[in-house]
């Protein structure tokens, strides 16, 4: 996705260049549908790195642009952000349906994308229903304009079935495939003997104490924070919240007030921030959403608390390991003994 727009914008810059039948406009723009905020903000930031400017279409960002009189709609039809990254609640919302309606809008958009894009197969099932509409705007976009769905965890019926919701048929799109395997990152399953349902942990107990930047994964918030605190418990009293952090997934609008959310925001950004660059933060708990689409490079340690529901969730969260190739990495998954 990212590439996309840089050829687009260069091509733009460098009218000598052949097109080889591509069009271009002055201001190309790229849709981009994310599941979560955070990663939403994490791509921003990699975009504005590069030179790109960018736009997280969030609750907080469009109430914090009204309170200072800024229409960020109206700034996105007239071209001032090259990336658009929005929710598939917001897409669908009347306010994006303006967008959508804008000719000179439609006339610079360059790709559609769909990131992480096996989630929209179960979400839409489930709990993000809007999952099911987002290939309604693949009907409402110039015929021109390409639509990239993109996946590192994707079976073939998987993949059948996410065509069959975007509504492609065979000769309709190319499936391009790269290796997803970390040579780097040895997988290891071990037995848990003292099950999740306590206050103590003794199975992971060295997590606490290795000092390696490691990430833990649960499969609710009120079982990180009981992981969080016999790990902090470990530690000494003065450094033991400094080098165990929690990563707060309840960042919802129907679940915390907005003042809330924005604190938890905040909080979790500070968490990414202090886990990349402070190394006396070496231990995030979190739960599962916290394997979709974070980029962090050192990640020494991926570990699962609890087996994840499926072959595909495990590749998801030990994919956070050894995203440096340079890096010997571990994935671990704890199993409980009634499952083995």
């Amino acid at each position: 996705m990212y590439l996309h727009i840089l050829v687009h914008q260069y091509l733009r810059d460098h009218p000598e260049v052949p097109r080889f039948g591509l069009e271009v406009h002055e201001r190309p723009v790229v849709i981009d549908v994310t599941p979560l905020t955070d990663l939403a903000e994490s791509q921003v930031t990699e975009l504005e790195r590069m030179g790109i400017s960018a736009l997280s279409l969030d609750s907080q960002r469009v109430s914090d642009a009204k309170a200072l009189g800024i229409d960020l709609y109206e700034s996105i039809k007239k071209g001032e952000y090259a990336v658009v990254i929005t929710s598939p609640e917001r897409l669908n919302s009347p306010e994006f349906d303006g967008i959508l309606r804008c000719e000179s809008f439609l006339k610079n958009m360059a790709l559609y994308s769909v990131d992480e894009a096996h989630i929209a197969i179960w979400w839409s099932k489930s709990f993000r229903l809007a999952y099911g509409e987002i290939n309604r705007v693949v009907a409402r976009i110039p015929p021109r304009v390409p639509v990239l769905l993109m996946t590192a965890t994707l079976t073939n019926d998987g993949e059948k079935a996410l065509l069959g919701s975007m509504g492609f048929q065979a000769g309709q799109y190319e499936t391009i495939h790269r290796p997803v395997e970390r040579p780097n990152v040895r997988t290891v399953f071990k037995t848990l003997h003292h099950g999740l349902g306590g206050e103590t942990f003794p199975d992971l107990a060295w997590v606490a104490t290795c000092r390696k930047k490691a990430l833990l994964y649960c499969k609710d918030f009120e079982l990180c924070w009981r992981l969080a605190s016999y790990l902090r418990r470990l530690l000494p009293l003065a450094t033991r919240k400094r080098n165990v952090r929690v990563y707060n997934g309840l960042t919802d609008d129907t679940i915390l007030r907005r003042r809330e959310r924005a604190d938890t925001l905040r909080e979790n950004a500070q968490t990414l921030a202090d886990f990349r660059n402070d190394p006396q933060t070496y231990v995030v708990v979190a739960t599962v959403k916290f394997g979709l689409g974070v980029d962090l490079r050192h990640v020494e340690i991926s570990l699962n608390a609890g087996l994840p529901e499926t072959a595909e969730a495990i590749k998801q969260q030990n994919g956070r390991a050894g995203r440096n190739f340079r890096l010997l990495a571990l994935g671990m998954t704890y199993v409980e003994q009634a499952y083995v």
